[in-house]
């Protein structure tokens, strides 16, 4: 018997939360990538989905091969008031991850506030215009509580978290099944002062362990200690990302990367990203940055004596974190140079690159003071990417390896960016696509609206037809109607026995059709695959308007079908 998918959704069953819960958690499966994501600024769910029987997964990439990449992460706020010192997070070391009450897991969200879930996509049963990406999650919380809430108030105190600083958090997440982003999940974040004090040297970042393992092969967890300490790590300042990947576990097995970018963050004084608050010396050769900074620290999971790999087990250790980076130490860039000599004298980015379990921080600031009734929001992107390969072996981590890291990064900065073309901040005239005064962010070139489709399998063949539902779609950056035509394709034959199934990468095109007589692509007309009258089917009411068939395939096996639509494309 065959089977034939012409759709691929994957849809989340929203959850609600009973009166007596304040957690709630969701995974991303719009792009091709598996993040858990919860309603109190958590990612990953430290790989319990392997072992509480729901399959969950932690951050999977690509969806369904079982390659993990990370165990837990989260945001970290931290300032300086007349009380001192204050810093507040969602995650932090922990060997069992998010435990309600136990020190560094300091938001929490009220009762009933689930994750909501929208979609710009018009046929999810999640469809809101108010959507920015395919999937997005929205969650708020705060810190502003001294107790895990409960129904009856008798939550578990939070250990430790006694320096409240009382910003309200809303928190969105996007991801796209754009086969140029689905490899990205991006974290948009907007921080509001509701408490009594203003910080000063106001800091935000993400804080992550990350674990790169192919739970297939090596189960989660397995062998204690030993599953996690096989991670390489590194940090590329000229993308504001710290990246890990698999230096000694699953090698073979885990060709991939996960990278934690900073995309940019804006307060009452402005935009703020390195590139910009940064001046280039023309003695030493380097851009040097004024007041705007991005910190990278890494350290041993939960502990280490080491002087600049050390735990941060306060508060005023977390903020030394979120402040002084490895990056600015003086062996960063130069471990043989004439700075870096005598005690402090060692190869940082080498010793970090060695497998071991780590966790690393991307902090970003200061941003301007912040007071009561201010916002201050920022983004960073959760990036994953296959190695690419040069010859070389998997954990040698080379520059040409990250190639698609760097890439893939690329498109997440470019969906950020949005309108923002010369990306300096604010919305020039020429930039306003949209024509309503707005710097409109998270945008990425859209192709058409998929074609409604419908498959009817047959004796060695294959039946498909689609409406004509895309020719009407309008560009979201040049706002015109800039359809141009259709590719039809079928997945290589026995790709569903594979370990791996990627379904972008078993696709093979098989015809092709386009507007006649304009100059763009190959001219085709759809005369050869138009019906003479719309095809109806029962219970649909939808009008089919081509019809292509797949002819002479085997029976008794499966194939996957897909009809595209594609514009005309813009070089700007």
């Amino acid at each position: 018997m065959l089977k034939y998918f012409y759709s691929i959704i994957t849809l989340l069953t929203c959850l609600q939360l009973s009166a007596q819960e304040s957690f709630d958690s969701k995974q991303t499966t719009s792009s091709n990538v598996r993040l858990t994501v919860t309603n109190i600024g958590t990612f990953g769910n430290s790989l319990d989905g392997y072992r509480d029987g729901t399959g969950n997964p932690s951050c999977e990439y690509p969806a369904g091969s079982g390659i993990e990449h990370l165990f837990e992460s989260g945001i970290w706020l931290g300032g300086i008031s007349n009380n001192g010192i204050a810093v507040s997070t969602s995650a932090y070391d922990n060997t069992s991850g998010y435990t309600p009450g136990a020190p560094g897991f300091e938001m929490t969200a009220e009762l009933g506030a689930a994750l909501i879930e929208r979609s710009s996509l018009f046929d999810s049963k999640f469809y809101d215009p108010r959507a920015v990406s395919h999937q997005d999650f929205i969650a708020r919380f705060s810190d502003k509580n001294d107790r895990v809430p409960t129904a009856s108030g008798d939550g578990p105190f939070i250990q430790n978290h006694d320096n409240i600083m009382n910003v309200d958090v809303t928190m969105e997440t996007y991801n796209w099944n754009f086969n140029f982003s689905d490899f990205m999940v991006i974290v948009n974040i907007e921080c509001v002062n509701n408490g009594a004090n203003t910080y000063e040297d106001f800091y935000a970042a993400l804080w992550g362990n990350t674990v790169v393992r192919n739970v297939n092969l090596t189960p989660a967890g397995s062998g204690g200690a030993e599953f996690y300490n096989k991670g390489g790590n590194g940090f590329m300042d000229s993308l504001s990302m710290a990246y890990c990947y698999d230096a000694q576990g699953d090698l073979g097995f885990t060709e991939s990367y996960i990278g934690q970018r900073f995309l940019g963050g804006q307060d009452k004084n402005g935009f703020h990203h390195p590139k910009l608050d940064s001046t280039f010396n023309l003695q030493t050769q380097k851009w040097e940055l004024d007041d705007f900074n991005l910190i990278y620290n890494a350290w041993t999971f939960n502990g280490t004596a080491d002087p600049i790999y050390f735990f941060p087990g306060n508060e005023q250790a977390r903020y030394a974190k979120m402040v002084n980076g490895l990056n600015q130490h003086p062996c960063w860039d130069d471990p043989t140079g004439s700075a870096c000599t005598g005690s402090i004298s060692r190869d940082i980015q080498a010793e970090i690159n060695t497998a071991g379990n780590r966790s690393d921080l991307v902090s970003a600031g200061p941003f301007a003071d912040f007071a009561p009734g201010d916002t201050i929001s920022f983004a960073f992107a959760y990036v994953l990417a296959r190695k690419n390969d040069d010859g070389n072996p998997n954990s040698d981590n080379t520059y040409e390896q990250r190639l698609n890291l760097m890439s893939n990064s690329t498109w997440a900065q470019q969906a950020f960016n949005g309108e923002d073309q010369n990306f300096n901040g604010v919305l020039d005239s020429a930039e306003d696509s949209n024509g309503d005064g707005i710097l409109t962010r998270y945008i990425l070139p859209t192709p058409p609206e998929t074609p409604h489709t419908r498959v009817i399998p047959g004796d060695n063949s294959i039946d498909i037809y689609w409406a004509d539902n895309s020719r009407n779609t309008i560009d979201p950056i040049s706002n015109e109607k800039d359809f141009e035509g259709f590719r039809v394709y079928l997945s290589k034959l026995g790709f569903d026995v594979e370990g791996v199934q990627d379904l972008a990468q078993s696709f093979n095109l098989i015809s092709e059709y386009d507007i006649k007589a304009n100059g763009f692509f190959k001219e085709t007309g759809f005369d050869s695959v138009r019906l003479a009258s719309p095809k109806y089917f029962d219970g649909d009411t939808t009008a089919y308007l081509y019809k292509y068939s797949v002819e002479n395939i085997p029976n008794g096996w499966q194939y996957a079908v897909a009809i595209t639509a594609f514009d005309r494309g813009n070089p700007e």
